[in-house]
């Protein structure tokens, strides 16, 4: 009897080490399998599908469904999403916000332009609008280089685009211009204001939200077009 006892504790004490490396293995990689999940559905949750949403609501709470009061809007939403400029950042990829291209054509998209869902930058969003039919060209630089624009000229909506360079506005458009572009999105008394994603401080004490650093700032236009001292590229509108 004391031999059978002798041999049960002996072939616990054998196999126990086992079990419990068994359980413990199984616990640890369940546990591994919901964070790995857990981290999946955060990331979703604060990127791709937060940004559509920031645009969509946008869209829903403006009376006038222009480009511009839809930015508008957004930067008077920004405090309830935060999402920062992140270059290359559009509203199909995981970038934690939008760069300055990302945030026009992915209201151009909500808007009903299916054609804008794909990634654009400065360069290949210009060349698209040249050739959209929904779309005027207003002013290009390479045509009017010698008049310029009157900003008097500008109405809501209307896409503005710097070139990358000072020469680029006076002789371009070349195969290569990587600017900035952003939107008329307010008169105020008589005034044109634009909107844009960006991500330099240098706007902070000409942004008209109180939101500041980089992300969706709101600015007078001839600000928008003078600061960096390199003109205008080109000014489409939007057929209504």
């Amino acid at each position: 009897m004391k031999k059978n006892i002798f041999d049960i504790v002996l072939i616990f004490i054998v196999i126990s080490p086992f079990v419990l490396i068994h359980v413990f293995n199984l616990e640890y990689s369940d546990t591994r399998i919901k964070d790995s999940s857990k981290r999946r559905i955060q990331t979703y949750g604060t990127t791709i599908s937060r940004k559509n949403d920031y645009i969509k609501r946008s869209i829903k709470e403006v009376n006038q469904k222009d480009i511009g009061s839809i930015a508008f809007k957004m930067n008077e939403l920004e405090s309830d999403y935060r999402l920062p400029y992140s270059w290359g950042g559009d509203i199909k990829d995981f970038q934690k916000g939008f760069d300055c291209t990302g945030f026009i054509h992915g209201i151009i998209y909500y808007k009903g332009y299916d054609t804008y869902l794909k990634r654009f930058n400065t360069h290949s969003l210009y060349k698209m609008l040249k050739r959209d039919k929904s779309f005027i060209l207003l002013y290009e630089s390479k045509i009017n280089s010698i008049e310029g624009f009157n900003l008097a000229k500008l109405s809501l909506g209307d896409i503005v685009m710097w070139p990358s360079g000072i020469m680029d506005a006076k002789n371009i458009p070349t195969d290569n211009i990587f600017g900035h572009i952003g939107v008329v999105s307010k008169f105020i008394d008589g005034e044109p204001y634009i909107t844009h994603s960006v991500r330099s401080d240098a706007y902070n004490d000409i942004d008209i939200f109180p939101n500041k650093g980089n992300g969706i700032n709101t600015l007078k236009a001839e600000k928008f077009i003078t600061l960096k001292q390199r003109g205008i590229l080109a000014i489409f509108r939007e057929k209504k």
